[in-house]
């Protein structure tokens, strides 16, 4: 069986939200509401799909590209908008397909897509099933091509959760609800760090800001320790909430910055907009001391990443006369395998199957030689093509991730790791655990003068005679 997965509807309903992205672009419990449907095909063993976008098409195929990431197969279709059923059975009748799950992305269900297909399959006579709760259209069809048309036959799954997104109310409802754990089977892209509070990757969240329940924090957010999060609050990712800023009963969309002193309390903020639910009108902030929108443009983004690149080809020009240093040294070591290669866990970031963020593993080389800065200069490699920063903690190994760890040592993860990593210039009598501790505290405090401060250091760190000495590796 195939899908297809309905991006189509222009959702005007949702405007100013839809006025920047399709609906099934929206995020919800930290991902686009699109992802909780891939995820749900995947759950039931589907595992190649059409998707049909009218809307914003480049943002869908460069957020899903090919459907890799869930283990499926996407192909895209480009429609005029809410397609109707007749047009895609015609399409797929061209394709040879038996019967086709047509299933609309703009919604939000828990995880019964297998009850229903287990419910379906006893009515093999019929051409056309739908699904409800409680009597409201779940989005959610199985049409039988070889069957003769008949009238739609419905499956109310009683009991289900879902949310049809009719308006902006009713987002603002679900995204606090899907938080509260009313939708099961849903995965959230963050972890539980204490009861009802929900944390992202790469964020930080103070236990000083927090004076309510419900909250959650996607992925790269910041909160200021002086912030006050009060029931139910969802920041999505790359956000950042400022000192005495004070939020209630809000959702706060990716990329916005909520000013010092700023009060926002039942409502939708995305950028510099802010929609009062309680009256229903959306505003826009002028001031951006108090809201503001952090969305990079692209160019800028591009050419951050090009002088990034521009940096590691020059740094691996300037080290240029090292490398035949190197080459004898790993040779005089050990004739016969003076590399060895590495798999670390890098900065380029990837999505499990379940759409949670992972970092992407790569492989780079070590030199045999014992010298312990000579030892790592292939990583320059590997900072030119993005895997590892200039300065950050120390690249972790697929073992070092699996073993348990304590929840000052996580902090580390939320880091970048680096070349130049201040646990590997502890000194050379520190232990494994010092070295972390090192690492965990640059994490928690890393910024622009942190990271000039240890490019500093490991630039001193080469005219040491430990830099210098014959040592073992330090993992």
């Amino acid at each position: 069986m195939k899908a297809v997965i309905l991006a189509d509807r222009s959702r005007p309903e949702l405007k100013p939200l839809t006025e920047r992205t399709c609906a099934a672009l929206l995020p919800v419990g930290g991902k686009p509401l699109i992802e909780h449907t891939l995820e749900a095909l995947f759950d039931a063993d589907i595992r190649e799909a059409y998707v049909v976008i009218s809307e914003f098409p480049d943002q869908v195929e460069a957020q899903l590209g090919d459907g890799e990431r869930w283990g499926m197969d996407l192909r895209y279709w480009l429609s005029r908008g809410d397609e109707s059923v007749a047009s895609i059975c015609r399409r797929l009748r061209h394709q040879n397909e038996d019967e086709i799950l047509l299933i609309r992305a703009d919604v939000i269900r828990s995880s019964f897509l297998t009850r229903f297909l287990d419910l379906a399959s006893m009515r093999p006579g019929a051409s056309r099933l739908a699904a409800s709760v409680g009597g409201v259209d779940a989005g959610l069809e199985l049409i039988r091509l070889r069957e003769d048309a008949r009238p739609t036959k419905w499956i109310d799954l009683v009991g289900e959760g879902l949310s049809v997104l009719s308006d902006l109310g009713d987002f603002h409802v679900t995204s606090i609800e899907v938080v509260r754990g009313t939708f099961p089977g849903l995965n959230l892209r963050a972890r539980e760090v204490s009861p009802h509070v929900h944390v992202g990757r790469r964020s930080v969240l103070p236990s000083t800001s927090i004076r309510g329940e419900n909250v959650f924090v996607g992925s790269r957010s910041r909160v200021h320790p002086r912030a006050r999060l009060s029931d139910d609050v969802v920041l999505s990712e790359d956000v950042i909430v400022d000192a005495g800023a004070r939020l209630r009963s809000v959702v706060v969309l990716p990329g916005t910055y909520i000013g010092a002193s700023t009060e926002v309390d039942n409502a939708i903020v995305w950028g510099n907009q802010v929609i009062h639910l309680d009256v229903g009108k959306a505003a826009t902030v002028r001031d951006p001391s108090l809201l503001a929108s952090m969305e990079q443009n692209p160019v800028t983004r591009a050419l951050a990443e090009a002088a990034r690149r521009l940096a590691a080809v020059v740094a691996l020009g300037l080290s240029a006369p090292l490398w035949p240093l190197f080459t004898v040294c790993s040779l005089a070591a050990n004739l016969r395998n003076p590399l060895r290669p590495v798999r670390l866990m890098g900065n380029r970031e990837a999505e499990d199957v379940g759409g949670s963020p992972t970092r992407r593993a790569f492989t780079t080389w070590e030199g045999a030689t014992k010298i312990p800065w000579l030892r790592h200069l292939p990583r320059l490699l590997s900072v030119a093509t993005g895997d590892l920063e200039f300065v950050g903690v120390c690249p972790a190994t697929k073992e070092d991730r699996k073993r348990p760890t304590e929840d000052w040592e996580r902090v580390s993860e939320e880091a970048p790791s680096g070349l130049i990593a201040p646990g590997a210039l502890q000194p050379a009598t520190a232990s494994r655990l010092e070295r972390r501790m090192a690492d965990s505290f640059y994490a928690a405090t890393r910024g622009t003068r942190t990271d000039l401060y240890w490019l500093f250091r490991g630039a001193l760190f080469l005219t040491t005679r430990r830099a210098w000495a014959s040592t073992p590796s330090l993992r």
